[in-house]
């Protein structure tokens, strides 16, 4: 190894199998709590640049195209370079790693994570040599193990003997039950992704957000790049104009999208890198905290070559696309997603319309003439709660006095699996056009192998339904003649339209920018979707409760499409 460059470990198969990050993507870990943590100052312990500008030579040869953001975030102005380069260094050689290890368990594993931040350090304020530095690396075990009066450790000062006595009672928990929190103890939050919060011991147990999220941020595209398989390998994210989109499968609405938005982006200089399993109720996250694709299963349902492996080397996700419906509930935190945090950091740059329709039909072999004699059946119901919108189902049957749990103690059923789509008497939920897309691929099924009476639900539980999820995007509308086999007329329901186009609050503003104008000069290529999408004027900029992010609101302003 050249003197000075950069040392990696060694992956030899046996002691290091592979680089963790990997192991940790293909799900080869022990499942087990985690408590990771690291220090204020662990940079102290190296040499810090002499100058000005030594300090931005050193993180340009290293950092390549990355070095400019990091030297925004670790600044060499006057008289802070050493700070400076000692918290890149703590960043870069700890933070980073610890706190990747707590997002990666997290967001794969099923046991709870907790994250610390040691920043007690009294005796540096009257030691004239280390004044102005933080907490060394290791400075936090003589308090775990409460060590402190003995020869070379800190004293047993009052403040000292509060941290060493919290720290070792939030140990001891942990190794006994696998949470640290107990009796007398300041709350300590579990670790659920980036903007959660970390422990922090510094004068007195505290939670509080993680250090420098940001700096810890532009490391983890840098080392995303350093992740690729080769030197040569696929380098991603905004930086080299080569941002990853988080999308589903090629016929999947979002993936649809993602194809075309490949190709509006192109004649602007970007080249998009699809992931394809970015999607269900996950999309959200996985945007909301810059996660790396998940790693690949095979789809069930769509063949390999329309949801294929996503390429080698993809770093975190930059962008993607949702329902609207799904970006308003992450964002306000219902739904699906009541028991996350709401996503605050999610922002709107294009609402493409893409029309969904509530479905209803009966069987005619049921012998059900009307829905109304749900109430009084007095035999087993077989209901197929088809397509998306698994909440309006629920909320139709409750309208005629139905539950599951009414249904399966009369010897029924409900369900959405294939075999429930060979037996049922009503299937109810939501659908797009005449389409093989995974979520809606039953409808079209349903019109061509059974012989159905096509349904409109009463105006009384329509305008309820529209009511309750106005901010969803809904609203009373119309199924049009012939979407289906068998539809000879219009039919009241319950209709929402949109998918979003969607990013993080710190997204660059060029590039959000970049993206709305590319949607809008190049909306043509919309009508060679395999989807029903349009562009709306009118609508593009609306995202219920979703923020729009000022980039894009400032190229709607600029076109007069928007206020």
């Amino acid at each position: 190894m050249a003197q000075g460059a950069p040392s990696w470990p060694v992956v030899d198969g046996y002691v290091i199998p592979d680089d963790q990050f990997k192991l940790y993507k293909d799900g080869k870990y022990n499942e087990v709590p985690v408590l990771v943590g690291y220090n204020s100052d662990e940079g102290v312990s190296f040499s810090p640049p002499a100058t000005r500008d030594a300090y931005i030579e050193g993180v340009r040869r290293r950092y390549g195209l990355y070095a400019e953001r990091l030297l925004e975030l670790y600044p060499p102005g006057d008289g802070t370079v050493a700070k400076s380069a000692r918290d890149l260094t703590r960043d870069a050689a700890f933070g980073w790693h610890t706190w990747t290890w707590a997002r990666l368990q997290a967001a794969t594993g099923k046991s709870k994570v907790f994250l610390y931040y040691f920043d007690h350090h009294p005796e540096n304020s009257t030691d004239a040599t280390r004044m102005g530095s933080g907490a060394r690396h290791a400075a936090e075990l003589p308090y775990v193990f409460q060590h402190l009066g003995l020869p070379r450790r800190p004293p047993a000062t009052a403040d000292n003997t509060a941290i060493s006595d919290a720290m070792a009672s939030f140990w001891t928990n942990f190794a006994k039950t696998g949470d640290p929190n107990g009796a007398g103890l300041p709350k300590w939050p579990e670790f659920r992704g980036p903007a959660s919060q970390a422990m922090y011991f510094a004068k007195t147990p505290h939670p509080g957000p993680v250090d420098n999220e940001d700096g810890l941020k532009a490391l983890d595209d840098y080392f995303a790049w350093r992740r690729a398989e080769s030197p040569g390998g696929v380098q991603t994210g905004v930086a080299v104009r080569r941002p990853v989109f988080g999308g589903a499968c090629k016929i999947c609405p979002w993936g649809a999208i993602g194809e075309v938005l490949v190709r509006m982006m192109e004649p602007y200089g970007y080249d998009v890198q699809m992931c394809f399993n970015c999607n269900q109720a996950y999309a959200p996250r996985i945007v909301s905290e810059a996660r790396v694709p998940p790693p690949y299963v095979r789809d069930s349902v769509v063949i390999e070559a329309l949801a294929p492996p996503n390429a080698a080397g993809l770093g975190p996700v930059d962008f993607g696309a949702t329902s609207l419906q799904f970006l308003v509930q992450a964002y306000d935190g219902t739904g699906p997603y009541a028991n996350d945090r709401s996503m605050k950091n999610l922002r709107l740059i294009a609402d493409i319309e893409s029309p969904n329709y509530v479905l209803v039909a009966i069987n005619k072999k049921s012998g059900i003439a009307d829905l109304a004699e749900l109430r009084n059946a007095h035999r087993p119901l077989h209901i197929f709660a088809g397509g998306t919108g698994g909440d309006i189902a629920n909320a139709v049957l409750a309208f005629y006095g139905l539950s599951q749990q009414s249904i399966e103690a009369a010897g029924g059923h409900i369900g959405n699996a294939d075999a429930d789509l060979d037996n049922f008497d009503v299937a109810i939920g939501g659908g797009g056009g005449m389409t093989t897309a995974p979520e809606w691929r039953h409808w079209p099924q349903i019109a061509q192998k059974f012989d159905v009476m096509w349904v409109q639900l009463p105006d009384e539980l329509l305008a309820t339904l529209a009511k309750q999820r106005e901010q969803l995007g809904f609203r009373v509308g119309y199924i049009p003649y012939a979407l289906f086999p068998g539809i000879d007329h219009p039919i009241r329901t319950l209709v929402r339209s949109g998918t979003a186009i969607y990013c993080r609050a710190d997204a660059p503003d060029e590039f959000v920018y970049t993206v709305a104008k590319a949607m809008d000069e190049q909306q043509a290529l919309l009508q060679w979707s395999n989807q029903i999408f349009s562009y709306n004027v009118h609508d593009v900029w609306r995202g219920g409760s979703v923020p729009l992010h000022p980039a894009a609101a400032r190229y709607y302003k600029e076109k007069g499409y928007m206020p």
